[in-house]
């Protein structure tokens, strides 16, 4: 008869906290080390790549990170292996060669991509305050954020952010100091912005005099600070459900090539997150029901084994951020 094995929800619960907090200490950990002194002598200089090479982001900056990442596909592998359905208990091999490969590949990608993409919004950031004659020391202020009192650690700069957010943290800084109530409006919708200055924005509107200085840097850092919190959740969202996944496959797989299980004993049911947040072609994946040994096929024509696989040649259009599971199923005969 069918058995159901545990679903991931409780390794998510775990871990998901784990991967956000090391990649929020990968980027303390290049703000930290950085002086305001020494970027703001580099700006007045012009010297981007002196600059670049000074806070040296690069894939050691988030070794923290990685190790996470592969403890957590460990430790996934470890609680799926228990789980599994066999005679004997069975043990994951996280040295197997296809096991170390994924997760391998897994985490060195996605650092490269995070670290390209910061060198990127870094210099494009720094290229447009240089042609617009910014401040040196406000620039570097932005770049890296001011040392909190209460932590000890910098916060309220663009460093972790993705190009896309630094332009809409740079929207945003525009909105406030606009006197266009059209503007100031925009400020009001924009969703990771600081409620608790509402109220500036809203006396701007009312009575056409511009929020002060201070209060618009107040506002500013807050909205950046939340952009990198939101980054740093949908990167841990994201990573914690995908490699999660691909260590439950990897179970399994080890389970089949070790003769415990036949993959026709295996049947996996796709699970989306079922919320207004779904794409549709997850939406109509899901309950979807595939052998071991068979990928589901999205109605983008992309094949996966499992969500957020990329093996099989599946577009970002279906990886990216993808939050869905899947449920195992073993029947004996």
């Amino acid at each position: 008869m069918p058995r159901n094995i545990p679903d991931i929800d409780q390794l998510t619960e775990l871990w998901e906290p784990r991967l956000r907090d090391a990649f929020l200490e990968s980027i303390d950990g290049v703000t930290d080390r950085v002086t305001l002194k020494q970027i703001t002598a580099l700006l007045e200089r012009g010297d981007i790549d002196g600059l670049l090479d000074y806070l040296r982001i690069n894939r050691l900056s988030f070794q923290g990170f990685e190790i996470a990442m592969r403890d957590m596909y460990e430790a996934g592998g470890m609680r799926f292996g228990s789980s599994l359905p066999t005679l004997a208990q069975f043990v994951f091999d996280v040295r197997n060669p296809q096991a170390e490969a994924w997760i391998r590949d897994r985490s060195s990608n996605l650092v490269t991509e995070i670290v390209q993409d910061q060198r990127n919004m870094i210099r494009g950031h720094l290229v447009e305050g240089l042609a617009r004659g910014d401040n040196p020391r406000t620039t570097a202020i932005e770049l890296v954020g001011r040392i909190d009192r209460a932590t000890g650690k910098r916060s309220g700069g663009i460093i972790g952010l993705t190009q896309q957010q630094e332009a809409w943290q740079r929207a945003y800084a525009a909105e406030l100091v606009s006197d266009d109530p059209a503007m100031l409006r925009k400020a009001l919708g924009r969703k990771l912005r600081d409620k608790r200055f509402d109220r500036a924005i809203q006396k701007a509107i009312r009575t056409g005099k511009p929020i002060p200085a201070e209060t618009r840097r107040k506002m500013a850092r807050s909205y950046r600070n939340r952009m990198l919190k939101y980054r740093a959740d949908v990167i841990a969202r994201t990573e914690t459900l995908q490699s999660l996944a691909g260590s439950q496959y990897e179970t399994y797989r080890q389970a089949i090539d070790a003769g415990e299980l036949r993959a026709d004993q295996v049947t996996k049911i796709w699970k989306s997150a079922s919320d207004e947040r779904v794409r549709f072609s997850h939406a109509i994946l899901h309950n979807d029901k595939a052998l071991f040994d068979q990928p589901f096929i999205s109605p983008l024509g992309n094949a996966m084994r499992f969500p957020g696989d990329r093996s099989l040649g599946a577009t970002a259009a279906d990886t990216i951020q993808c939050r869905c599971t899947l449920n195992y199923r073993v029947v004996f005969e």
